[in-house]
């Protein structure tokens, strides 16, 4: 018998697809990681603070004139939130506390989250600090953050010589 060459199953491309590519299964785990980071925490100017037991989500908006943040705090009531900026920094702290007939049971599952909150967002110096508005409603916290309009840019022609 001649010798045929490699199994057809082989030929036909399989062993070649399903051969291990470690420094390619690195990079899709190491994407991945990197993603499911920046998924948790909203976005890179988002950040939480260690020690802290919730990290609720946020949404910021831009527009030409402010820049608006929405919070959602299910079951936080409104007395158990600070928000304060400073430094071109917007910063929101809280606590939701745990329900004190709960303390006592015996979870199966539980996915709701308790305690200690604290929300740190780079917004920048170009916001008039003293028109800032925050409302809560329906448990979505919502602070409108408006634009300093002394420190917006101008267009001009620049003359060449």
């Amino acid at each position: 018998m001649a010798d045929q060459g490699p199994p057809l199953w082989y030929r036909r491309g399989w062993a070649r697809r399903h051969a291990p590519r470690p420094l390619v299964d690195l990079r899709q785990k190491m994407t991945q990681m990197v993603e499911d980071y920046w998924r948790g925490y909203g976005s890179p100017t988002a950040r939480p603070v260690s020690g802290i037991d919730m990290s609720p989500q946020i949404d910021v908006a831009e527009k030409d004139d402010s820049v608006t943040i929405s919070i959602e705090f299910p079951g936080v009531p409104e007395d158990q939130i600070d928000v304060a900026f400073s430094g071109g920094i917007l910063s929101i702290s809280g606590e939701k506390e745990f329900p004190p007939d709960a303390k006592d049971q015996h979870y199966a599952l539980r996915e709701r989250e308790f305690g200690r909150f604290e929300r740190s967002i780079a917004i920048g110096p170009s916001i008039a600090d003293r028109r800032i508005k925050a409302t809560f409603r329906h448990g979505t916290l919502k602070v409108v953050l408006p634009k300093s309009t002394a420190d917006k840019p101008t267009a001009r022609g620049i003359p060449i010589r």
